[in-house]
């Protein structure tokens, strides 16, 4: 039979089971920079498939700016969390009051990240739409280079949008994860195997995650790149 976690105190190295789904503030900010510059650049150009880039370039930008403000809000119920969890790990098991507010705590973060997470995700949805009508502008424009790039802008955003959906899924898994965690340590039956199990399923749902969120950033990395060609071509014009 496998034996019990004491009732006294549980003894389980801390972890990090977030990350964010951002880089640094830095990326987010050059990102919407971008969106902008070339807005003002294709506005000036004047001709009407350049005035209507434009619009969809400054409306991606609006719905992107949304999907941005979300960071800062889970990066705190994140650190939050972490919070609860390590008092969790310190805390009397006798201590039954205590266990119960910690863990209704932990279950309102949860929902709370839930709820933010959901909103991010529209955002992007809503931005994903809205850049969607640049294929049809693309198939209008005349000078051959500028086409190339922003045919290669397309195929870069949309890979992007379709990484952060795995993002969006694998911290949706995650919270889940985290969730059961929680409902475990606070059974008394709860055995030491039945955590580390969980544990190690919370670990490897966050490696998923991480290597997702990289993959997303260097996306981000890459468009604004090809975003500061595509925006020489325009000048040049």
């Amino acid at each position: 039979m496998c034996k019990k976690i004491s009732k006294s105190h549980i003894y389980i190295e801390p972890f990090i089971v977030h990350v964010r789904l951002l880089g640094d503030g830095e990326v987010k900010k050059r990102y919407i920079v971008s969106f902008v510059s070339a807005a003002a650049i294709l506005t000036g150009c004047g001709g009407t498939t350049e005035e209507k880039a434009s619009a969809i370039f400054e409306k991606t930008a609006e719905a992107e700016e949304s999907f941005v403000k979300q960071q800062s809000s889970l990066a705190k119920l994140e650190k939050t969390e972490q919070e609860i969890y390590q008092e969790m790990m310190t805390a009397n098991k006798e201590d039954k009051e205590k266990w119960r507010k910690l863990g209704k705590e932990a279950d309102e973060n949860l929902k709370e990240r839930a709820e933010k997470l959901s909103a991010e995700q529209e955002a992007m949805k809503k931005a994903a739409e809205e850049f969607s009508k640049m294929h049809a502008l693309s198939e209008q424009m005349e000078d051959k280079k500028a086409k190339k790039q922003l045919s290669d802008l397309i195929k870069t955003m949309e890979a992007r949008y379709k990484e952060h959906q795995t993002i969006d899924k694998l911290y949706k898994e995650l919270l889940q994860l985290n969730k059961e965690l929680y409902g475990l340590l606070e059974k008394e039956e709860t055995t030491l195997a039945q955590v580390e199990e969980q544990l190690a399923k919370i670990n490897e749902r966050n490696e998923k995650l991480t290597m997702a969120v990289k993959r997303f950033n260097e996306l981000t990395n890459t468009f604004n790149k090809q975003k500061a060609l595509f925006d020489k071509s325009m000048k040049k014009e």
